[in-house]
């Protein structure tokens, strides 16, 4: 799966898990943009992420992974 791919389906994931709160989500949306996005959420959204990519981050990754860039990134290293 290429980069694009993973990043239009994590986008699509967050835009799922976040409510509309007038931002609109997309490749550079990182926690700090969404009330929603707290410790609670991202775990949550980190965990749909694992489901849907069929991997799994370590937790480390977990904490320090803080924007959809970022996350798109790491998944996409991990499906190389």
């Amino acid at each position: 799966m290429d980069y694009n791919e993973v990043i239009k389906q994590i986008i699509f994931i967050a835009i799922n898990q976040f409510p509309n709160e007038g931002h609109e989500i997309g490749a550079g949306t990182n926690a700090s943009d969404l009330a929603a996005w707290n410790s609670l959420n991202h775990v949550l959204f980190i965990a749909s992420i694992e489901r849907s990519f069929e991997i799994k981050f370590e937790l480390l990754q977990m904490i320090e992974m803080t924007s959809i860039e970022e996350i798109a990134k790491a998944t996409h290293k991990m499906l190389k």
